[in-house]
């Protein structure tokens, strides 16, 4: 994370909701094959880095997550994450 603010959500291995509200310094590693969503705030900068082999597609949706996730506004991701 260059500079900004960013929320980061993936389900556990339990089907447990993680979030992490993360800020300038920050950064975060996710495995292959996780599904994860990622809130971005206005101006924030950030840096993607893919690394291993290169397949047709490395991205799948999780309506799962999307369900959860997209209902959140920016003032919950703050107060119950930040």
């Amino acid at each position: 994370m260059q500079s900004g603010w960013i929320a980061y959500a993936n389900f556990t291995n339990d089907q447990t909701l993680e979030m992490r509200v993360m800020g300038e310094g920050n950064h975060v590693i996710v495995q292959p094959g996780v599904h994860h969503n990622l809130y971005m705030s206005a101006n924030s900068v950030i840096h993607t880095i893919k690394y291993g082999l290169n397949t047709d597609s490395d991205w799948s949706a999780s309506p799962e997550l999307d369900s959860v996730t997209q209902k959140l506004m920016e003032s919950e991701l703050l107060q119950t994450y930040g």
